[in-house]
C-alpha cells in the first residue's frame, strides 16, 4: 500500500486521502505498518485493526473492541 505525508505530518492513505491508523502490533526497530480505516476504500485494511493497538492510542476499550468487531464484519461482507 502506497502513503504520503500531509504538510500535518499525518499518514493519509493514497486511495482515499483519509487518515490512517498505526498498526502497533507490527512496531519495530523501523517503525510499523499503517491501515486505512475507510470502508469501501480500496486500501481498507481494516481488519488488521486490533482493540489492543485502538487502546495503546488512547480509544477507551469499550470503543476499541466495536471498532474491530465493526471492522471484522465489513470484511467478512466484502468477502
Amino acid at each position: 500500500m502506497k502513503t504520503l505525508w500531509t504538510k500535518k505530518t499525518v499518514l493519509v492513505c493514497t486511495g482515499c486521502s483519509k487518515p490512517m491508523l498505526p498498526n502497533l502490533s507490527t512496531w519495530d526497530e523501523e517503525g510499523c505498518g499503517w491501515n486505512c480505516t475507510t470502508f469501501g476504500c480500496g486500501d481498507f485494511t481494516g481488519g488488521e485493526i486490533e482493540a489492543e493497538d485502538l487502546i495503546a492510542l488512547g480509544v477507551k476499550p469499550w470503543i476499541a473492541l466495536r471498532i474491530e468487531a465493526l471492522s471484522n464484519a465489513v470484511l467478512e461482507m466484502e468477502g
